[in-house]
Order: C-alpha cells, then sequence, then structure tokens
C-alpha cells in the first residue's frame, strides 16, 4: 500500500474503531492497487458499508468503483471512498465529494457521520453546494408568507431558481443554503445519506467456468449476483435476508493464496453477517484449508448444497 494511502487507512480505523459494532480490515489482493474492497463495517443501527481507502482520489479507477458498487449491491450494504487529497488538492472535511458514483468522505467526515453528525454539502463540479428538502422549503416559506419573489430578493437569486429549489430540481450553493438555514432552519436541507445500501445493477463477468456456473445456478435460485475480480470474495449474492460469499480456486493459483484470500473474505462475512464458502478442486489446495479448519467443497458438492438449500 503506497504511503498515502496506509496513513489514510491508519486514519479511517481510528475513525470506525469506537463507532461501530463490528470492521474489518482486508489485506486480499496483496497490493492495494489491485484490491477493491479495504474495510467492512458494520454500523450500530445495523447497517454495512464496504470502503477503499486510497491516498490519492485521482488514482481511484472506475473498474474499482463498478465493482465496489456491485459487490455492496449483492451484500445490501453501501459502498464509499475514503480519501483525503485529489492530485495536490487537499479535500474538505464535513463534506461528500463524488468519485465514478460513489461517495467519498474524509476520514474526519467518516467519524463525524458515524457519530450522527450530519453532512449536508458536496460538491458538484468546481462548486460547493447543498441539497433542498423542496415540501419543507415550500411549507415554511408559505407559513412565513414569503412570495417567491421575496425570497428570491433575500438569496439573491431569481424567482426562477427559487421555483426550481421548491420543485426539486436545482440546489443551492452552500452561501445560499446557508441563507436558507438562517431563514428557516436545518429541516429545509437534506443531509447526504453515506450509508444509503447500493441498489447497482449488473454482474462482472466470472473468471472460470466453476465461478460462472455458481453464478449463474445463484441467479437462476432468484439470488442478486456479483463477480469480483479485484477483492477478497470472488462472487456475492443476495436473495431476501440471505447473504452468501465465496472464494473459489483458480488454476495459477498457490493453496497458500487461495487461503490467504478466504480468510480475508470471512473476515468480511462475520462482519456482513454472511455464509461463506471455499470452493477448490485440487486436492492439495482442499487439504491446505483442512489443515487450517476450513472446510472446501468441490464446485459440484457446493452446487448440490445449492440446490438443497443453504446450511443451517
Amino acid at each position: 500500500m503506497e504511503e498515502g494511502a496506509r496513513e489514510t487507512l491508519y486514519k479511517t480505523i481510528g475513525a470506525v474503531y469506537d463507532n461501530v459494532s463490528d470492521f474489518a480490515v482486508l489485506e486480499y489482493p496483496r497490493s492495494s492497487s489491485r484490491r477493491s474492497i479495504d474495510m467492512t463495517i458494520r454500523l450500530r443501527d445495523g447497517r454495512i458499508s464496504l470502503l477503499k481507502v486510497v491516498g490519492d482520489l485521482a488514482r481511484f479507477t472506475r473498474a474499482e468503483a463498478e465493482e465496489l458498487k456491485l459487490v455492496a449491491s449483492a451484500l445490501n450494504a453501501s459502498s464509499l471512498v475514503i480519501a483525503e487529497r485529489t492530485g495536490e488538492e487537499e479535500l474538505l472535511d464535513d463534506v461528500a465529494y463524488e468519485k465514478h458514483g460513489v461517495n467519498v468522505v474524509t476520514p474526519t467526515s467518516l467519524e463525524r457521520a458515524l457519530e450522527n453528525e450530519r453532512i449536508y454539502v458536496y460538491q458538484s463540479g468546481d462548486v460547493l453546494k447543498v441539497r433542498v428538502n423542496s415540501e419543507e422549503l415550500r411549507k415554511r416559506r408559505s407559513e412565513r408568507g414569503m412570495s417567491l419573489g421575496e425570497l428570491a430578493h433575500e438569496l439573491g437569486v431569481s424567482r426562477k431558481a427559487v421555483y426550481e429549489y421548491e420543485r426539486g430540481t436545482m440546489d443551492p450553493s452552500v452561501e445560499r443554503g446557508e441563507k436558507l438555514l438562517e431563514l428557516f432552519g436545518e429541516e429545509v436541507l437534506l443531509p447526504i445519506d453515506l450509508f444509503a445500501a447500493e441498489k447497482e445493477e449488473g454482474r462482472v463477468e466470472p473468471d472460470t467456468p466453476e465461478e460462472a456456473a455458481i453464478a449463474d445456478l445463484l441467479a437462476r435460485l432468484g439470488f442478486r449476483v456479483a463477480h469480483a475480480k479485484r477483492a477478497a470474495l470472488d462472487i456475492a449474492a443476495k436473495r431476501g435476508e440471505e447473504k452468501i460469499s465465496l472464494v473459489v480456486e483458480h488454476g495459477k493459483e498457490s493453496a497458500a493464496s487461495f487461503l490467504a484470500k478466504y480468510l480475508n473474505a470471512l473476515k468480511l462475512s462475520r462482519v456482513v453477517r454472511s455464509e461463506s464458502y471455499a470452493v477448490a478442486e485440487s486436492p492439495h489446495a482442499a487439504r491446505v484449508l483442512r489443515e487450517e479448519g476450513v472446510e472446501a467443497y468441490s464446485r459440484r458438492e457446493l452446487i448440490e448444497i445449492l440446490r438443497r438449500g443453504l446450511r443451517g
């Protein structure tokens, strides 16, 4: 892990340590530049978030973002990136940024959000904005007996701009948001929910026929399925309240690497509370896992388990 990312990871661990019910730091793949998920956290209210920690947000790729969102969706979790700078520019605390469709905050912002402090400000292009509770704004303006024109004059914007605020089709700048706050209270602004579960659809194509067969069966059984190439798990799936994480042996993968992958996936499973399975076709890999107290299944054995119904 690059030095900047490591420092940000330490700060992120500090941010979550006393503010969540459980968390895990993932170290597979070993290279952080090839890893789409660095941490998973379970909030005190039971919600789950998958975190990618980067030193420089400019290095966070679209491929990492897509996989992070897909796996989060399959595990009923939110996706979140933690960073402190983008290029030479320092990110601000108490601001939600966005990169490739994923929310981005600093470790300090994450800590405050976990402590139930609300974040209202987000970056849109080069402008910092706030989101308006359009119905509440319209209600409070009416209660104050203010016309659209009068509020527009107070804010220094056009009457049409206020009309769009109240339709929910336009967001004001931070400066005008602060003025709305002074006039009507914080209820006219909408906080940004960093921990809303992902709803991303789609599936990264499996690497092996074994993965493809398992993923296809899960889909036929009614699971939402995601395949990962840059995470400790290979397949994540959800059906109602059931969640599954799978690690599948790859042909050129060493038994030691397969074990490390599964042990990291097991940490993730503990936090997200999913069933966890290891699929190994080679006798050597299966033996190495058994020596560590891990039961490994062949593809056919796992498919039979899935067809009969999950264990437990």
